[in-house]
């Protein structure tokens, strides 16, 4: 890979007779250049620089390529691209390395740091070299050779057959992350990166590193988010992360893992409020994106839930609890987790769990008052009526005119209703007739037969108790 992004910086320096002195500007633009390792930037400027061998009268002072390499403001410590280098006992000991590499870095040190010589490094050169000799090297080390002295031996070494390339293995089910975990993500990129092969594809995935671990917004650019065979799992994988349309890329994975395809597509749909088979999303797995997709089919739950054991539900609302934004979710869930518990047989622990929790106007009154006439509980009625006075007049006039409400109950609503005197109490005001004179509120009552000049008439008895 390293003498494949060398021959394409060559070419770029070499194919339209660029001047030597822009030779390293044009090049260092590359993306070839961006992701070479700088030993090899090294052996590659002094092929650009078409650097020569030294004279005798040079080897006590500063080299010249060292002088040629380096451009330094006054008092400036950077460092040469030289520097760049293993040393030779380094390179020596380093098996990993091509032979064609290893020798390279020999030759240069041998004739620029001739100081540094020994006997042993002599040895190891041949050696290196008979390999060369022996298995040939790459057509890139001849393009070198010839523009630099330093290595001109190479032009005289066999060209090695081309291998075939042979793309490491990744298993797409790397790809089964919760692609909001910032930690998966960071993960799964990392291993699904050699499916990119292509230098400025690399460029763009370490950029992509770079905001992940330092936890910025992810901004992916066409080259990655337009990927292709099983690299276009990175693409839907960014698409999603960042919230953009993955479409096309799940189409393109399709090609490659229909299944891994279908699983991410349901988790867009869940995302976009879509739920497909609420089941089949909730029971998925425990991989990261089967825990993602049920994540968001909670937030999106179904009347399927109701179908669901006490526990099951439970531990929805445990799950929709650890969720930013889910209080709505989460108390409409607990109404159903109680309705649950009663239908189950669990009346007396659904009544439990219930006098625990607060109300507010926002409740489904509907629902919570058929649960409250399920449980038909005087602890659960005491409960509810230290409630009262968080729940807007719609619901304390539901309640107060439910055929399933005890009279204290009731009179507590209309007492509630006729101090706020608001509309709520204007239209439900004859119907606190009958409960006032049950539970002998007679001043209460008093008062809405005076301001109602036709409750008299259609409450003759109420209004001689009033008048008693």
């Amino acid at each position: 890979m390293q003498e494949e992004h060398m021959a394409n910086c060559l070419e770029i320096a070499f194919k339209h007779n660029i001047p030597k002195q822009q030779r390293k500007a044009r090049v260092a633009k590359s993306p070839d250049w961006q992701i070479m390792d700088k030993s090899w930037r090294s052996i590659l400027t002094i092929a650009l620089d078409e650097l020569e061998i030294p004279g005798d009268d040079e080897d006590n002072n500063i080299s010249r390529p060292n002088r040629m390499m380096r451009r330094r403001g006054r008092g400036s410590a950077g460092k040469s691209s030289l520097d760049w280098l293993p040393s030779s006992e380094e390179i020596t000991s380093d098996s990993s390395a091509t032979a064609a590499y290893r020798l390279a870095v020999l030759l240069i040190n041998k004739q620029l740091k001739r100081g540094e010589w020994t006997d042993d490094l002599t040895a190891a050169e041949n050696a290196i070299r008979e390999t060369c000799l022996t298995t040939g090297v790459d057509k890139v080390w001849h393009q070198i050779g010839e523009k630099t002295a330093l290595l001109a031996q190479f032009v005289g070494f066999p060209v090695a057959k081309k291998k075939s390339k042979t793309k490491k293995k990744v298993s797409l089910s790397v790809a089964k992350i919760d692609v909001f975990d910032n930690e998966q993500l960071g993960q799964a990129i990392s291993q699904l990166s050699s499916l990119c092969g292509d230098a400025a594809q690399q460029i763009a995935i370490q950029k992509i590193q770079s905001q992940i671990s330092s936890r910025r917004n992810i901004e992916a650019g066409e080259s990655l988010l337009s990927l292709t065979g099983d690299a276009s799992v990175i693409s839907v994988i960014l698409a999603i992360a960042s919230g953009l349309d993955s479409q096309q890329a799940l189409k393109e994975l399709a090609k490659s893992d229909k299944e891994l395809a279908a699983q991410f597509q349901d988790l867009v749909d869940l995302i976009n409020g879509k739920v497909n088979d609420w089941n089949k999303s909730i029971n998925a797995g425990e991989d990261g994106l089967s825990k993602a997709r049920r994540r968001f089919a909670w937030l999106n739950f179904t009347d399927e839930v109701e179908k669901l054991s006490p526990s099951e539900i439970l531990a929805g609302i445990e799950l929709l609890e650890t969720i930013p934004n889910s209080q709505s979710q989460v108390q409409n869930l607990k109404w159903i987790h109680l309705s649950a518990l009663a239908a189950s047989g669990k009346s007396e622990d659904a009544a439990e769990t219930l006098v625990t929790y607060s109300l507010d106007n926002a409740i489904d009154i509907d629902n919570l008052y058929q649960l409250v006439s399920q449980l038909n509980s005087p602890a659960v009625e005491d409960w509810l009526k230290s409630q009262l006075n968080l729940l807007d007049e719609g619901a304390l006039v539901y309640i107060a005119q439910h055929e399933t409400s005890s009279l204290a109950l009731k009179n507590e609503c209309f007492k509630m209703l006729q101090d706020s005197g608001g509309e709520a109490w204007e239209e439900s005001s004859v119907a606190a007739i009958a409960v006032f004179a049950q539970k002998l509120e007679l001043r209460r009552l008093s008062k809405i037969l005076t301001n109602n000049d036709l409750a008299p008439m259609s409450h003759p008895h109420e209004t001689l108790l009033s008048y008693h």
